[in-house]
């Protein structure tokens, strides 16, 4: 079979292209020029010009001119000079502590010249003078790191943080073998005659780079490390004075928070007191823990640090829109449908439901739930006290736009939101001169169509922050901009701002226009020119009512990043980005094609371009001058850390890149697809695991960062979902088999027939598994048996009536669901074994055609022998007689 993927060279720069069979062209990832395939089959002998015979012959030349030194007098002169000129920071950018050129010309003179005492001071020197600058380099990368920092982005440091690490542990690795062999050194030197003062000299700069040594440590966050640690607690003492200055005692209000969350199940009373302090030590994260709103497959809920399910009020499908999928498909389900929610006590819903009505889940706010309640009011329900309130009712469904989507935008800080109510449609009314000649009055539609609510959920309340809009557009610095319509008459909408806080309004805009993003005072939007295919993307300056016009006929706006705006241009197959000043000044060509900007860190755009197994994944500066090729053969990025990218490629295997493109490494492979969870020290993720020759199952694994330590978690899951640091959650679904005994007729019990069956029952369960200690708890447990039961007694005619009872359950041993064929226990006799197994074969025992016959002697997994101790709920199955039964 000939291969689907070709490879060849970029005769432009040497870059590798693999490209697939039938692809008529490929786009280079490196200099960015398209090359045709059939062009590439003829030169697929090229070679990167680092691999040609002049780039090599110059590295020999080199080589050979250190090694030309024939005595360690000279050596030591020449190093002498070599150290005086070599670049030190390049240096402490590489993790090895020997310089290889010297090393050999070291090792030359040792075989040559070992009775001369300058051969060990040449050694000694080779050594000792590389390993003080990579200690003191270390101090410079503390430097750096600190004078880098930034508390709201630290990705800048990153990298600068990974090659600190790197060089700590080959130091502290490499330290015995190097201080050995100075000690040696020093010892030969001595023995062949070197002086008394050479020799202290020696010993001396042995205790100094000993002492050094002291200083080299491996921490493992960047908070440890000491000079950026000093700035952490510099920042700290400046917002301890900021809010002293306030009346808030940082230090009190935050362990007052962190006991309260410790030892109270109400956690009001401490995210209070950490968003009094929020930015000071932990307090966001805390924050976070504490709203978390958990959704997992809309059956298993985590609000306010309690587990739920839901169950539907009325016997119909389930279908809610929670606010952790919010692409699910529209509801399509009758008025009124709706759930209650049920807490979870010792793995089940408890009998009653703790609110009811709920048709869309909004946020959790500490203890409270913020939802919509019969799709026409917004409930605060408290998870604590049960307290029910209802914050604001309207008329069914106004809440929601013709598409059946609820329109809510968040604060920044996440204690507010705005939602969109509809109004009801106001017609213009004739005057009385029309009425008098029975003129119809003129309908013209409202255009503001609805109004905007302010929840406040700090405070529990909501207020009608904005009568009349058409839409919301954007949320900036307690600004909240929106479109509105001044005359239903015309076709105008104007632009405005409202400040949240003052409640004042300013009309910013009144062109159409489509709004792309607030940015320090700036409006970007675009207007369509001359059709939907054009734009002309201007910029407004809201202090100065300034507009300028950046570029016409852009193809797709894309963001702004250090007070540059990011555009296309083009069309859909051919999307050149550029940059430009907010002052329309400055164009600059960034990039040939681009599919997608993933984010912006540190001055450095993430980009995306390319197809097939040719999509790259790009970092590059803002101001397109420099580019790196991360990676190609490009999927998705998982996650970004620690100056490392997480991503998948196109066959679906996860890797790990450093952010300047070297050291990349496949950590795992035949990835279930958005499984992947990169914790601070390990990587979860479900692999597909085959049963036979089936790949449909899944199981949950772990790896370490480097990719090694595989571990299998829990075989045969369903799905799994990251909850915090310490848990994941995971569902399975279980075969359980039971005894089950029928309640009996009254017939039954005077012949004293037994009423016992066997049962199997598909269940799902959902599990915690505690990333520390490997501890499985179940959650929730779905699809358990019924004790409940109705039955029909036999009477004559009319006395015929409905009797109820119970039905009691015995769960029966467990028997192996999955087990590889011929295998045997541990230390057993391999031909004994074999006689056992086919001893334990399968018999009929004279009950007819197995699998029709007594139980136990049929081979038929979960199907139920007929007519022996049968399975026809509440009737006396007709054995065969050799039961006993």
């Amino acid at each position: 079979m000939a291969e689907k993927y070709l490879s060849g060279f970029c005769p432009n720069c040497f870059t590798k292209l693999d490209y697939e069979q039938g692809d008529s062209s490929v786009n280079c990832p490196g200099c960015d020029f398209t090359h045709s395939t059939s062009a590439l089959l003829k030169s697929l002998d090229a070679q990167p010009l680092s691999q040609q015979p002049a780039a090599a012959g110059a590295s020999m030349d080199f080589t050979q001119f250190i090694q030309s030194i024939e005595t360690a007098e000279s050596g030591l002169a020449y190093l002498e000079n070599f150290f005086e000129s070599f670049d030190w920071n390049e240096y402490n950018q590489t993790s090895s502590i020997k310089i290889p050129a010297i090393n050999q010309m070291v090792e030359k003179n040792k075989v040559k010249n070992a009775a001369s005492p300058q051969t060990w001071q040449l050694e000694f020197e080779s050594i000792i003078v590389p390993l003080i600058k990579k200690i003191q380099g270390t101090k410079e990368l503390e430097t750096q790191m600190a004078e880098k920092y930034n508390p709201l982005d630290d990705t800048s440091v990153f990298q600068t943080f990974d090659t600190y690490q790197r060089n700590n542990k080959v130091l502290l690795a490499q330290k015995e073998e190097l201080m050995k062999t100075l000690v040696l050194d020093v010892k030969y030197a001595e023995k062949y005659g070197a002086s008394a003062e050479t020799v202290d000299s020696m010993k001396a700069r042995i205790v100094i780079a000993d002492d050094m040594y002291k200083t080299v440590r491996v921490v493992k966050n960047l908070n440890e490390v000491p000079s950026v640690s000093e700035v952490i607690k510099k920042q700290e003492r400046a917002l301890v004075d900021k809010l002293a200055k306030q009346g808030i005692n940082a230090e009190q209000t935050y362990a007052r928070a962190v006991s309260s969350f410790n030892h109270s199940d109400d956690k009001m009373p401490a995210l209070k007191d950490f968003q009094a302090v929020l930015g000071y030590k932990d307090s966001a994260n805390y924050v976070k823990k504490i709203n978390r709103f958990f959704n997992y497959n809309y059956e298993l809920y985590n609000i306010g640090g309690k587990h739920y399910t839901t169950l539907v009020d009325k016997d119909e499908p389930l279908n809610v829109k929670g606010i952790n999928n919010p692409n699910i498909e529209a509801e399509k389900s009758l008025k009124g449908l709706t759930v209650g929610l049920y807490e979870i006590v010792d793995g089940k819903p408890a009998k009653e439901a703790a609110v009811t009505g709920i048709s869309y889940f909004i946020k959790s706010f500490g203890s409270r739930l913020i939802y919509i309640k019969n799709n026409m009011s917004i409930c605060s329900f408290n998870t604590i006290t049960g307290e029910d309130i209802e914050l604001d009712r309207a008329r069914f469904n106004d809440y929601k736009d013709q598409d059946g989507e609820y329109s809510i935008t968040f604060s920044k800080d996440e204690t507010k939101f705005f939602i969109r109510k509809k109004l009801v449609v106001q017609m213009t009314q004739p005057g009385c001169f029309a009425k008098l000649f029975g003129k119809k009055p003129e309908q013209i539609e409202n255009k503001n169509n609805y109004s905007i609510l302010l929840v406040d959920l700090k405070n529990n309340s909501i207020v009608n922050l904005i009568e009349e809009v058409i839409d919301v557009m954007d949320f900036y610095d307690d600004q909240l901009f929106y479109t509105y319509s001044s005359n239903p008459k015309t076709d105008d909408i104007h632009f405005m701002v409202c400040d949240i806080n003052t409640r004042s309004r300013q009309k910013v805009l009144d062109e159409s226009c489509e709004i792309h993003t607030v940015y320090n005072n700036k409006v970007i939007y675009s207007e369509w020119n001359p059709n939907t295919f054009n734009m002309n993307l201007y910029v407004y300056d809201l202090a100065t009512t300034e507009k300028i016009l950046l570029e016409d006929n852009i193809f797709d706006f894309k963001d702004v990043i250090e007070d540059k705006v990011y555009y296309t241009v083009g069309n859909k197959n051919y999307q050149p980005l550029f940059s430009i000043d907010f002052d329309g000044k400055n164009r600059r060509e960034i990039l040939l094609n681009v599919e997608k900007i993933y984010f912006v860190k540190s001055g450095w755009m993430y980009a995306l371009k390319g197809y097939g197994r040719n999509r790259t994944l790009f970092k590059i500066s803002t101001d397109g001058k420099r580019r790196i090729t991360l990676c190609s053969n490009f999927n998705d990025i998982v996650k970004f850390i620690n100056g490392y990218v997480y991503y998948t490629d196109t066959d679906g295997d996860l890797h790990i890149v450093r952010n300047d493109g070297k050291e990349n490494k496949v950590l795992a492979d035949n990835i279930v697809k958005g499984s992947i969870i990169i914790d601070t020290d390990k990587i979860y993720y479900m692999r597909y695991e085959y049963v036979g020759d089936n790949r449909n199952n899944y199981s949950l694994y772990s790896i370490d960062l480097e990719g090694h330590n595989v571990k299998k978690i829990a075989f045969d899951i369903l799905n799994m979902r990251d909850f915090d640091e310490d848990y994941i959650y995971l569902s399975k679904r279980e075969v359980e088999t039971y005894e089950v005994t029928y309640p009996q007729t009254k017939k039954q019990q005077k012949n004293k027939e037994q009423n016992k069956f066997i049962e199997s029952y598909t269940l799902k369960r959902y599990y915690s598994y505690n990333k520390a200690t490997g501890e499985f708890k179940v959650l929730l447990t779905l699809g358990l048996p019924d004790d409940s039961y109705k039955m029909q007694s036999q009477g004559c005619g009319c006395m015929n009536k409905e009797v109820e009872g119970k039905k009691t359950f015995k769960l029966l041993p467990k028997k192996a669901q999955y087990k590889r064929s011929g295998v045997v226990a541990a230390g057993s006799n391999f031909k004994e074994a074999n006689k056992e197994l086919a001893i334990t074969q399968p018999q009929n025992n004279g009950c007819g055609t197995a699998g029709q016959g007594c139980t136990g002697s049929n081979n038929t997994k979960s199907k139920q022998a007929s007519g022996c101790a049968g399975n026809q709920k509440g009737k006396n199955s007709a054995g065969c007689g050799c039961t006993g039964k």
